[in-house]
């Protein structure tokens, strides 16, 4: 018998599956793979072999030769697969035979996903805590970090607390990474922790609750610090009244009078932890009445070259804006920010001179140290009209609210903290580029008036290149949010900003 006749005698696709049912999470978008699930996406060779796997008949006498996926309408809830087999049906000869295989998509609803609907899902927790500070700046960061890296997708729930945010998760293993990406980019120590929920000592099978405590160091850029003695001779006696310069998984610190620059580690930091003396709330603004520049950087602190480029000491004589009109005092101080200060300009600082350090304050770190007047931190931009004019808006994770409802005064503290952060954002080029920036709605552009334009500060860095077709939205705590997966950061083009 010829080749064309055993063709039309001969089926060797008989005994193979011809339609399968697979069935597929809605909640989660993975495939049930017998106890297991499996992420795959569509056409992908992840998906193909889950396919094959599901095809009863192939073995050793029928050879598979050739498998793609043929197109279906994603919507269809069909996966085609064309098949290509060999077999040997007569006297040595091989047959081969194309065939199409179709998959029909069942839903199914996952174990993890029933769980997240019913109270005590969780198996791992989370705890972010920066102990002893008032403000949530640095969880305000931390959040627009986990949104650009997309740290936290796979929490199932996020809280917010007093004093940080909890993130809980299924199972431990998926908690991991957030602990990872914590420790990449932020000084902490990591403490965990386990509770026993249930036991069976038949089957002799243990059920706990994890939970992970990370403890941020109490400390914020701008912050200002004394070390002790013994920190301050471990980097060879440096002046103890330092300034935060910035903070990342290392502190860094910065003598504004020599310009000497430290970076602590987290574990050196909780070996003889400190706290700050004087943070944000005590800025208070100064005027620069003349300017006399040093040079740039610090010749003995060769190892930060690339850092001390950006700063450069200067002699500044400044007199605090409350004192203009009523009296001549004036402050004579050595500052960090002669690239940027000019006579003329606005300067946040410390009054060291007349602030209430006390013993308990201090300890007895500043004993026998001689403390300037005063500490300019950085330079300051006139605020008016600044959040009316802003053409930009954050995203924001969805979070719960925490069990105790916000008080009026906490509700006015909260909306302050994100406008100053939101500030920051256009004065530092550096924080700029760890945060997603997205456009508003059209239907907000701020209308200019007269008034408005003279107030322009021309010294703000302007805003180019904005994303299209990207609709804002405000949740219900007014932080704005959109619903555009672009996260493309926006370009900004020149200015005269503060170094972070």
């Amino acid at each position: 018998m010829c080749m064309n006749c055993l063709k039309t005698q001969v089926d060797i696709t008989e005994g193979i599956s011809k339609q399968i049912t697979v069935f597929w999470c809605r909640g989660c978008g993975r495939y049930q793979r017998t106890t297991q699930w499996i992420e795959a996406e569509l056409e992908s060779r992840e998906l193909l072999a889950f396919c094959l796997k599901k095809i009863k008949g192939l073995g050793k006498e029928v050879k598979l030769t050739d498998a793609n996926f043929v197109w279906t309408e994603p919507h269809s809830r069909r996966l085609k697969v064309k098949l290509t087999v060999q077999k040997e049906v007569f006297n040595g000869a091989i047959m081969q035979q194309t065939f199409v295989v179709e998959f029909v998509v069942a839903n199914m609803q996952c174990p993890d996903c029933a769980r997240s609907y019913t109270d005590h899902t969780w198996q791992t927790v989370i705890q972010i805590r920066q102990p002893r500070i008032k403000h949530k700046r640095t969880f305000l960061f931390l959040e627009q970090l986990l949104i650009k890296h997309n740290a936290a997708e796979r929490a199932l729930t996020i809280r917010e607390q007093p004093e940080g945010m909890d993130f809980f998760y299924l199972q431990q293993n998926q908690a991991r990474p957030l602990v990872q990406f914590m420790q990449a980019n932020f000084a902490c120590r990591v403490k965990d922790s386990k509770k026993l929920i249930t036991q069976d000592d038949h089957n002799n099978t243990k059920k706990y609750k994890y939970t992970t405590l990370i403890e941020l160091v109490p400390l914020s850029k701008n912050d200002l610090v004394v070390l002790s003695p013994k920190v301050a001779a471990t980097y060879g006696g440096v002046n103890p009244l330092m300034l935060v310069y910035k903070v990342s998984n290392t502190v860094h610190l910065i003598d504004p009078v020599s310009l000497q620059i430290i970076e602590m580690s987290g574990q050196v930091f909780w070996r003889d932890p400190f706290w700050p003396i004087m943070g944000a709330d005590q800025l208070i603004q100064f005027c620069v009445l003349d300017t006399e520049l040093g040079e740039t950087g610090n010749i003995n602190n060769k190892k930060r070259i690339h850092m001390n480029s950006k700063v450069t000491t200067a002699q500044v004589t400044v007199a605090r804006d409350s004192d203009l009109g009523s009296n001549d005092t004036q402050f004579e101080s050595n500052t960090h920010l002669g690239h940027l200060l000019h006579p003329g300009d606005n300067a946040m600082g410390y009054d060291i001179a007349n602030a209430n350090l006390t013993e308990h304050t201090m300890g007895r770190k500043g004993k026998g140290a001689h403390f300037p007047d005063i500490v300019l931190v950085k330079k300051s931009y006139p605020k008016k009209h600044r959040a009316r004019k802003r053409k930009w808006a954050l995203r924001s994770l969805p979070k719960e609210a925490p069990d105790r409802p916000l008080r009026k005064m906490e509700l006015v503290q909260q909306e302050q903290e994100y406008e100053e952060f939101l500030q920051a954002i256009e004065e530092d080029p550096e924080l700029r580029e760890n945060v997603n920036l997205y456009k508003k709605d059209p239907g907000t552009d701020y209308l200019e008036t007269k008034s408005t334009m003279e107030d322009d500060d021309d010294e703000l860095p302007e805003i180019t290149d904005l994303l299209d077709n990207l609709e804002v939205k405000v949740d219900h705590e007014g932080h704005e949010d959109d619903d555009d997966d672009d996260e493309a950061p926006i370009d900004f083009i020149g200015a005269h900003t503060a170094p972070s």
